[in-house]
């Protein structure tokens, strides 16, 4: 939490200093229709590493900082492993980045403080969740989940072998239907998680729920900032995409799954 708090302060901080720098060269004070230039993003962004190493300070743990560093490259990891995943159900990429690209737009440099920043509200949820409904979810649980879920994606991975073999097709490229060729990626995630609901109770739904309504809502804030700031997106969703390209429906459920990637992450490093 106290991470955030941080990053409040400073970003007001920033932003209205960066404001009057401003001014002193158009004598004319704004917030926002700024030049986009790689600078004023890593100005911006650098706020939540300040924000990182003051909680470590705050609390004299490193490990504060050490999660988010940690964070910045698994996130990129999992998007990046993600996207490579999407491209074998789909002709194209699920988002195409526009700066600073590599992986054929798949990913982006300018994205590891916000994977930092994903993981850290990744957390925080859990956190506000132990705290709240006293769960005994712990590392054991995430552990199971990530076991049905490699259960179902090789189950799923062998259909579509089995299929390709005697078929010459798969099962998703025998639809052309998007909708429910998505239906079908997602079942390797979506069984997992209907199957630990069933388990763990309405409690462990609403904890899936939050990870994804976060940064569902998170994402668009962002791009959206970021378009405000500089007048530049600096990516676009190319399936059912919603607020003008910076998210999609489709997200909601990866975005889930990633919640329990960076808790998951998070649990075992912690408990060494």
């Amino acid at each position: 939490m106290w991470f955030f708090i941080y990053s409040a302060v400073l970003f007001v901080i920033v932003w209205l200093g960066t404001g009057i720098a401003v001014s002193f060269k158009t004598n004319q004070f704004q917030l926002t229709g700024f030049k986009f230039s790689r600078k004023l993003y890593y100005l911006f962004l650098s706020i939540f590493l300040v924000a990182a190493l003051l909680e470590a300070i705050s609390f004299y743990d490193v490990n504060a900082f050490l999660d988010f560093i940690i964070f910045m490259f698994a996130g990129i990891l999992g998007e990046t492993v993600f996207s490579f995943w999407w491209r074998t159900f789909f002709a194209k990429p699920i988002w195409s980045y526009k700066a600073d690209t590599f992986g054929g737009e798949i990913s982006s440099m300018l994205n590891f403080i916000p994977w930092g920043v994903s993981g850290k509200f990744a957390v925080m949820i859990w956190s506000a969740y132990r705290q709240f409904t006293g769960s005994g979810v712990d590392l054991s649980i995430f552990l199971l989940l990530w076991l049905l879920f490699i259960v179902f994606f090789l189950v799923q991975l062998v259909l579509e072998l089995v299929m390709k073999l005697f078929s010459k097709k798969t099962l998703a490229s025998s639809t052309h239907r998007e909708l429910s060729i998505y239906i079908y990626f997602t079942l390797p995630i979506t069984v997992a998680l209907i199957l630990l609901t069933f388990a763990l109770g309405l409690n462990f739904f609403f904890l899936t729920v939050a990870f994804g309504v976060v940064y569902f809502v998170s994402e668009f804030l962002f791009g959206y900032f970021i378009f405000l700031l500089s007048g530049k997106k600096l990516w676009q969703y190319n399936f059912m995409p919603v607020n003008g390209g910076l998210s999609s429906i489709y997200a909601i459920i990866p975005f889930c799954f990633a919640g329990f990637y960076f808790t998951t992450i998070w649990l075992i490093v912690n408990s060494f």
